[in-house]
């Protein structure tokens, strides 16, 4: 059964990628007869049709569009609410790549430019027309697919991926994919060449609130993405430059896993050892490349298997991107990454003890962004901790990584196919737990919200809020005592918005539903940031 979603990545692959376009029409017509599929590029990906990185940014785009067509639709709505177009566009400039519509929301009723009960009105009538405009294209897919001049039977191609590569174990029924390639690709053709022609949605707002797009056209920071993994380079590419940080001492610099050679070694975490590694016939572009022995346990399989996974569900550029995962033929299993020029804020807090306040927001900041777009694909993290966030070295830039724990909340009828990271006990550090984590209760994402509200407590006061001496004694503690007050923690810190401490002391309560949203959240450390920098 297609979804708006299938049909919009759908057209981002017709165009750019002309030669999978008979294979993608057939993966699309095999949707429409089908219900118990996760998607067309979880499909797409498992028949090798196309590549994790390519799947993994084809969400990004979908979502990226959707978050987009979105905002446009709900700042129409506050333009003629009454909102000033200038204020609207001041608060819009200050969001990072990937706000949404509840972000915007959160920020404007803080800057007093909107009541919340307005605010929430008009918010979610921008979500109905959203999702009416999204159906309409599920609609019109099926009306041009349908069409009786392109209807015949399908090749003997076609049934053998029914039968076997979709996975149905059996005969398919004739009457179930009697519509042709010809139909979808009419479908597919048709929609993109309407694409330049037709808008879908509702004027924008005057003086470019949010800029005009026409069709399918992608926000640049998603566009760009989009066309680095999915278009090949033109030109000369010149080699990257090793790092000084690294280890080039390793014994196993020069070895190659599977395409990949190892120039130095990064560090070695919990699963497994990381190098810088450079990839065969790309050599402009460095890969964290984490590896696994052969006589690794399930754990640690699984937790490379959740990563991948989740990456093809969710990708933000505040993320680490996964490229490519698989087992060398000498049994490791290894994963190659995006790799990032900084190190995680664990060690620069064993240096530092603690840091300068706007510092700490702007992490706190930089994590929220793409946790918030991990959220909104159903995926808890659930592993939130200093040593899972990253920060160049010149600490303008913060990224969050390692989704080896991530639950993830839409697998469907892949949850069979994805090692369980635990069977029994908790799963997360210590140190980081929320309550409903600690006492292993269902999480939601307000989870890594209190995990978030630790770490930023860490980085401004230079120490936890609580104190224990056994990893059941930081359960207990998450669960049953009340943290240090921030300000006793550090007294500096009473020169600052008391919005901070009001905030990070909203983040650890002991009870989901009494925390802050992320929309909140977002506003809230925002506009203490604003207010000190």
């Amino acid at each position: 059964m297609l979804r708006p979603e299938d049909i919009l990545a759908a057209r981002f692959l017709f165009a750019r990628l002309p030669q999978i376009r008979e294979a993608l029409i057939e993966h699309v017509d095999t949707l429409k007869a089908l219900s118990d599929r996760p998607g067309l590029l979880p499909t797409l990906q498992e028949a090798e049709v196309i590549t994790p990185p390519q799947a993994s940014y084809l969400h990004a785009a979908v979502e990226a569009y959707k978050r987009e067509r979105g905002m446009r639709i709900y700042g129409q709505r506050l333009v003629e609410s009454g909102v000033p177009v200038e204020r609207l566009q001041a608060v819009v400039n200050r969001l990072q790549a990937g706000g949404s519509m509840a972000v915007l929301g959160a920020s404007l009723t803080e800057a007093g430019l909107i009541p919340l009960e307005t605010e929430e009105r008009l918010r979610a009538a921008a979500q109905e027309v959203l999702e009416a405009q999204l159906l309409e294209l599920v609609v019109e897919f099926e009306a041009n697919a349908s069409r009786p001049e392109a209807r015949r039977v399908r090749s003997a191609t076609t049934r053998k991926f029914l039968s076997q590569a979709v996975g149905l174990g059996g005969a398919v029924d004739s009457a179930l994919v009697e519509e042709s390639s010809e139909g979808a690709g009419r479908a597919l053709g048709d929609a993109e060449a309407n694409a330049e022609t037709r808008r879908l949605d509702p004027p924008a707002p005057p003086d470019q609130v949010q800029a005009p797009v026409e069709g399918l056209r992608l926000p640049s920071a998603t566009g760009k993405l989009l066309r680095t993994r999915l278009e090949e380079k033109l030109g000369d590419v010149s080699e990257f430059e090793v790092p000084s940080w690294v280890d080039t001492s390793d014994p196993r610099r020069g070895e190659r896993v599977k395409g990949y050679e190892i120039l130095a070694r990064i560090g070695v975490g919990a699963m497994g050892i990381v190098y810088l590694a450079r990839e065969e016939g790309r050599p402009e572009r460095p890969v964290a490349l984490k590896v696994l022995p052969p006589e690794a346990d399930d754990d640690a399989k699984g937790r490379f298997k959740r990563e991948i996974l989740a990456n093809s569900f969710f990708s933000h550029p505040g993320a680490l991107d996964i490229y490519d995962a698989g087992e060398s033929a000498s049994g490791e299993h290894y994963l190659a990454m995006e790799f990032f020029d900084g190190r995680d804020v664990a060690l620069l807090l064993a240096e530092e003890t603690r840091l300068e306040p706007a510092l700490a927001l702007r992490i706190a900041i930089q994590t929220l962004e793409p946790l918030l777009a991990a959220h909104e694909a159903a995926l808890v993290h659930r592993d939130l901790k200093p040593d899972n966030i990253l920060l160049s070295h010149d600490r303008s830039t913060a990224r969050l990584m390692d989704f080896g724990l991530a639950l993830i909340g839409d697998l469907g009828n892949f949850q069979s196919k994805v090692f369980e990271t635990r069977k029994f006990g908790i799963t997360g550090t210590p140190h980081y737990l929320s309550p409903e984590q600690a006492a292993d209760d269902e999480l939601t994402p307000s989870s890594d919200l209190y995990s978030l509200g630790v770490v930023l407590y860490q980085m401004l006061a230079g120490r936890l809020p609580f104190k224990a001496k056994s990893p059941k004694g930081w359960v207990m503690a998450h669960m049953t005592k009340p943290p240090l007050p921030l300000l006793e923690a550090n007294p500096e810190l009473s020169a600052l918005p008391a919005r901070l401490p009001e905030l990070i002391d909203g983040l650890l309560q002991k009870e989901p539903e009494d925390r802050p949203s992320g929309a909140e959240l977002a506003a809230g450390l925002a506009q203490v940031l604003g207010a000190i920098s």
